[in-house]
């Protein structure tokens, strides 16, 4: 099971080491992030045809798919989202510190964070290929049961993309799972309906 940049890590492995997975759980299934902000692009425009600063940004974007230029592009787009849609959203600050597996090792990488120039010069290799990477690439045939759940107002990886994925792929089963009032992380939003929806999913292999 992989959330976000996780389900990279997990579709990759689900393909090289078929033999040592029993069913795979896509959780915000990353399927490319130049799509997906083509796709929050597209949304917005198409309501608000006068979002003079998102529309400049998208192009800078569009132009050069860059870590800089996408994070300006989603600091707008997100604010829009943000208004229009209200979820009841734990804090991910609170969860991570009253961890009970958190060491100094993962504050001081989350605090590196603050710093974009030497996050990015930090993770650089990690970033650009995030950016650059795209599902499809893994394959479209599995040998093991495909999951996947999605928050319904995801919109750091779009539902729409996820949804078309699960559908061209083939395997011994597969699955989506849209749980309702979650944004990109449904196991922060509602860990306990999240939970049960796993557990459903992995009773069915």
């Amino acid at each position: 099971m992989g959330h976000s940049y996780g389900t990279l890590l997990g579709i990759n492995y689900v393909v090289s080491q078929p033999e040592r997975v029993l069913c795979y759980v896509g959780i915000g299934q990353t399927i490319s992030i130049t799509d997906t902000q083509e796709a929050n692009y597209n949304e917005i425009v198409a309501q608000n045809p006068k979002k003079n600063k998102l529309i400049t940004a998208y192009k800078s974007f569009k132009a050069c798919p860059c870590l800089k230029h996408l994070s300006s592009f989603q600091k707008l787009s997100l604010q829009y989202f943000s208004k229009k849609i209200k979820l009841e959203q734990r804090n991910p600050l609170k969860i991570i510190l009253s961890s009970p597996d958190l060491t100094w090792r993962d504050l001081r990488w989350f605090f590196g964070m603050l710093s974009f120039k030497k996050h990015y010069n930090r993770n650089k290799k990690l970033l650009d290929y995030t950016l650059s990477a795209n599902t499809y690439s893994a394959g479209k045939e599995f040998s093991v049961p495909m999951f996947f759940i999605s928050g319904e107002f995801d919109k750091h990886c779009n539902v729409a993309l996820v949804k078309k994925y699960s559908e061209t792929i083939t395997a011994p089963i597969k699955d989506m799972i849209i749980m309702e009032k979650c944004g990109h992380s449904p196991q922060i939003d509602n860990p306990k309906e999240t939970a049960h929806e796993v557990k459903k999913l992995i009773l069915r292999i």
